[in-house]
């Protein structure tokens, strides 16, 4: 057999799918709000699931985030919007303390429980929740309004384990965002009118407990103290606000974060390119990256190869050829 006809058999033999790579793209996030026109007072579209092109600000609205099968009984809010690394599912809470999943391609929801205290088995009552979950897949909880507190949820029950009830002795920690270390941060609402980065020191239950501390800096004036935090893949720590206080027209921002100062950096007001349509929304979970498949020379493959080419007296020729 000739070469030409050889050699791209003993290719197709040797070249195996053996590893992966995040694809070489810009993060993509995930967010939940009402749509409005920019400067507008009132909302066009409520609780819109919708994804931010980080490297843009373009938005897409995907749908209303509704659970097909039991109806929601009043319009609700959606709170603490977060990927599971160990999943691949895309939690929330509700404005009545609903823990939820949510399909990131339809925005169709599922009730998975309501919240309720650990220790005293009563339903939650709070508001402006916030989630993080560490890469061993256990999910911290924040709610920064009406009985702030910073605890454990457990994704099967609904069930929390609050570690610290604020605001006496922690502040009032709302959004939440794990770094790739498992480093946790929060921002602290208790600082008014300037939000706080705080980092917090965490011990998973049972037993669980969490210290909050050090405070990495202020993340500056102007800015609706309902914030959104997650870290992209690349470690870069990402956030949306929403909309300026001072203003009942402004809509959504989103920035960047730097974690050691709280610095913020504006990047861009989000937009729907097509209707023209902002959001004003305060939770944010950044989609894993996608992985590439990418082939491979595995050696069992290789010793087929060095076969085949063998079989056909070309192997000694090579050998021949790379020692001139």
């Amino acid at each position: 057999m000739s070469l030409s006809k050889l050699l791209p058999l003993a290719l197709a033999a040797a070249v195996i799918v053996g590893s992966t790579t995040p694809a070489d793209a810009a993060p993509l996030a995930y967010t939940v709000g009402d749509l409005f026109q920019p400067g507008g007072a009132t909302a066009l579209i409520e609780n819109q699931l919708c994804t931010i092109d980080l490297a843009t600000g373009e938005l897409t609205p995907i749908g209303e985030v509704e659970d097909p099968d039991n109806p929601f009984p009043i319009e609700q809010s959606i709170e603490g919007l977060e990927f599971d690394p160990t999943t691949g599912i895309l939690y929330a809470v509700t404005g009545q303390e609903e823990l939820i999943s949510i399909d990131p391609a339809t925005a169709e929801a599922t009730r998975i429980a309501t919240l309720t205290d650990l220790a005293s088995g009563i339903a939650l009552n709070s508001a402006g929740y916030g989630l993080g979950v560490l890469s061993t897949g256990e999910m911290f909880v924040s709610a920064g309004e009406s009985g702030p507190f910073f605890g454990q949820l457990d994704l099967a029950t609904g069930e929390v384990d609050r570690f610290l009830i604020g605001p006496a002795n922690a502040g009032w920690p709302q959004a939440v965002a794990v770094d790739g270390g498992d480093g946790v941060f929060v921002t602290d609402r208790n600082s008014a009118p300037e939000p706080l980065l705080v980092g917090a020191t965490v011990t998973p239950s049972p037993g669980g407990s969490a210290t909050l501390g050090p405070v990495f800096g202020s993340m500056g004036s102007g800015i609706n103290l309902s914030i959104g935090l997650d870290f992209d893949d690349d470690g870069v720590l990402w956030g949306i606000e929403a909309g300026i206080t001072s203003s009942a027209t402004a809509n959504s921002t989103i920035f960047t974060v730097d974690p050691t100062t709280g610095a913020r950096t504006f990047v861009a007001t989000p937009t729907d390119p097509g209707s023209g349509l902002q959001i004003r929304a305060e939770s944010l979970a950044i989609a894993p990256a996608p992985e590439i498949e990418v082939p491979v020379l595995g050696l069992p493959a290789l010793g087929t190869l060095v076969a085949l080419l063998g079989s056909a007296g070309l192997a000694t020729r090579l050998g021949r050829y790379a020692k001139r």
